[in-house]
Formats: structure tokens, sequence, C-alpha cells
């Protein structure tokens, strides 16, 4: 199967944008887990085939970090992915962003609290409770 290089592409032009140090880092852990979270919010939803199918990156990957995003509540089943937390202030947006990256890496933790907004703990520092299945 060939990538869908529009969809492909212009994420990867965005992605290159918020975060210019990953330009060229395309191979990198850190870059995959990125575009895994921008083609799901943008183009497949949590689905872990769709983002095989258009990426190309390794299913054992993409479904460990589609795993952790919906462990955290970042992702939902249903296919509702929270990531408006990207677009409440400019300024914000990349370091948001670039934390839920490390949720799907499984370098960080975050947990849906009352008040709707998400809170996050580095792993090693995160209660055993949340840190189980990162």
């Amino acid at each position: 199967m060939a990538k869908d290089i529009s969809a492909f592409a212009v994420i990867a032009e965005e992605l290159e944008t918020w975060c210019p140090d990953l330009k060229g880092a395309e191979q990198d852990d850190t870059y995959r887990a990125a575009m895994t979270l921008l083609m799901a919010t943008w183009v497949t939803g949590p689905d872990v085939d769709r983002i095989v199918d258009l990426t190309h990156y390794p299913r054992s990957f993409v479904s460990l970090v589609c795993a952790r995003m919906l462990k955290s509540g970042l992702w939902e089943e249903c296919g509702t992915i929270h990531s408006d937390h990207w677009d409440r202030d400019d300024h914000c947006r990349v370091v948001a962003f670039l934390m839920d990256v490390m949720v799907g890496q499984g370098l960080a933790i975050a947990k849906k609290e009352r008040d709707e907004d998400f809170r996050y703990w580095a792993k090693e520092f995160a209660s055993s409770e949340f840190s189980r299945v990162m």
C-alpha cells in the first residue's frame, strides 16, 4: 500500500511548522508519535489500522501509542480525541501538543480531572495506579 501522500505530507509540514527541531527526524520515535497524534486528530480518529495504512509506521509502535492515549483519556474508543487544549493559546500550543506526544511515548501520564482539564505527570513521578499500562 502506498502512503496517502497528500494527507501525510500536509500533516508532516504542519508538524515541522509547530516543531522545527523535528524537521529531518522522520525516523525518530518523537516524530512518529507526533505524526500518529496528528493523523488521528485530523484524519483517522483512534483507528490503528488506518494510521498504519497512512503512515506505514510499524503496527506495534502505533498500537502502543494508541493504547497509551486511550488509557489516558485523551482519546476515547468512540472516536473522540481531546485536542482542544492545543488551541487555547498560540504560545502554549506546542507545549500542550508535546505533552500529549510524551503521553503517547510513555514518558508522561495524563489524567482527566473533574474540571475537564488534563493533568500531566512525568511517568516516574506518577502513582502506580496511572503508570501500570504505560
